[in-house]
């Protein structure tokens, strides 16, 4: 017979474990519930983040392939779909001889934002390799001139030339077919000239963020496209030395910019008068320049790098790339005022271009083109002589060209059967 005392505290002990046992199950209970809605709402948070994914990447879609669903530099909300989920907004800008299509979705505490770079392929599968505007002359090719594509010629055609002790070294002049060509070259789309003439020439542009040179001297800068631009602006010459620069960032000088090959630029723009790239600069970088761009021996424009000379309300535009240099991009010359031999593109022996040359005038073309070449003219200037509409040991190959390379929105797509197409994310 158990003692009535020890049998109080053996019902006590029983109660306390009876309530630990309950507080315990309890406990498990409320941890197998929470991790259930924990893993339900994590299941529920990447399937909404999949989904602003999803829709953010089609915006971006929409922007590139239908020119009117939204205006340049004007951020609107669409709804893709009819819930909230589907609320993206989406902004489009032009970024150089480039376009840029900024998508973002929200959900509670989920963001999702994708920056896109775009410009325009052939869609068809004979693309233009030269393309020499009809002003009367032939073409004549000597020494190892490669030219494959389609290339549109001026009807009087083609001839074989002995230049320099150099016959032409092929059996075949053209290894691709010929069409005639216009007397004037594809036009340049008129939005892209309005571009560079109103916006990125008029350094003061309200809309954007102005700042002046003193911070280039932080040594390190980045701006986000989905910001405003930030507009860095010097009436003085810039020299750009040790600094790494990135983003939606473009640099003014009034008078002339160098860049040396100590910087590290990314996708930012520079304007000025005259440009200059320091021999062995590599990165990626959109010049314009009212005058000239000088680019020195050895250097490297990663795609997509763009060239423009553009002579604003004058005849004179130039460009000059020397031996060892190679452009991934786009490269344009041409001027408000018609002008014989004003406009000049020079590609000296050893330089070579990926992707799209365009001069609106003369063209001394000594390197290789891996791509498309659009001129008015030709010249080639030897110790023997000067020559028009000849070319010497030059190659324009379309066909070498990687899939990848677009050139800048620089034409009308309708009229050359092009397509937008993405070139890099920007996010």
């Amino acid at each position: 017979m158990i003692p009535k005392g020890l049998k109080k505290k053996l019902n006590a002990n029983a109660l306390y474990l009876a309530v630990m046992i309950s507080f315990i199950a309890a406990a498990l209970a409320f941890s197998f519930l929470l991790s259930k809605y924990y893993s339900f709402t994590e299941i529920n948070n990447y399937k909404a983040y999949q989904r602003l994914s999803d829709n953010t990447l089609s915006a971006v879609n929409i922007i590139m392939q239908k020119a009117d669903f939204i205006p340049f530099n004007i951020e609107k909300t669409v709804p893709l779909f009819d819930d909230s989920l589907s609320n993206v907004r989406v902004l489009k800008k032009q970024w150089g001889v480039y376009q840029v299509a900024c998508s973002s979705a929200n959900w509670n505490q989920i963001s999702v934002q994708k920056i896109a770079m775009y410009g325009q392929v052939s869609s068809g599968k004979n693309v233009t390799g030269l393309y020499l505007a009809d002003h009367g002359y032939y073409l004549a090719v000597a020494g190892d001139t490669y030219l494959s594509g389609r290339v549109f010629l001026p009807k009087l055609g083609v001839r074989k030339a002995y230049i320099d002790g150099k016959s032409f070294k092929y059996d075949k002049i053209v290894d691709g077919s010929i069409l005639n060509s216009k007397g004037q070259l594809p036009s340049l789309t008129a939005d892209l000239k309005e571009y560079i003439k109103k916006t990125l020439f008029k350094s003061n542009n309200a809309v954007d963020s102005l700042v002046g040179q003193k911070v280039l001297n932080e040594g390190k800068l980045q701006n986000s496209f989905f910001n405003k631009t930030l507009r860095i602006y010097s009436g003085e010459s810039i020299n750009l030395t040790n600094t790494e620069i990135e983003g939606n960032i473009i640099i003014y000088s009034e008078n002339e910019i160098t860049i040396s090959n100590s910087c590290h630029l990314e996708n930012i723009i520079c304007v000025a008068p005259t440009i200059i790239v320091a021999s062995g600069f590599k990165g990626k970088i959109q010049l314009f320049a009212t005058d000239s761009i000088i680019i020195e021996k050895n250097t490297t424009l990663e795609y997509p790098s763009s060239l423009v000379s553009a002579g604003i309300e004058k005849s004179y535009s130039r460009i000059q790339i020397a031996e060892g240099s190679k452009i991934e991009g786009t490269v344009m010359a041409y001027a408000d005022i018609t002008a014989s031999g004003n406009v000049t593109v020079k590609l000296d022996k050893g330089s070579e271009i990926y992707g799209t040359v365009y001069c609106a005038g003369k063209m001394e073309h000594l390197g290789k083109v891996y791509g498309s070449l659009y001129c008015d003219y030709f010249f080639l200037q030897t110790n023997q002589g000067y020559y028009e509409n000849h070319l010497l040991d030059a190659w324009v190959d379309p066909i070498a060209l990687e899939p990848k390379f677009s050139m800048g929105t620089i034409f009308n797509a309708d009229s050359l059967k092009l397509i937008n197409n993405i070139i890099s994310w920007l996010n």
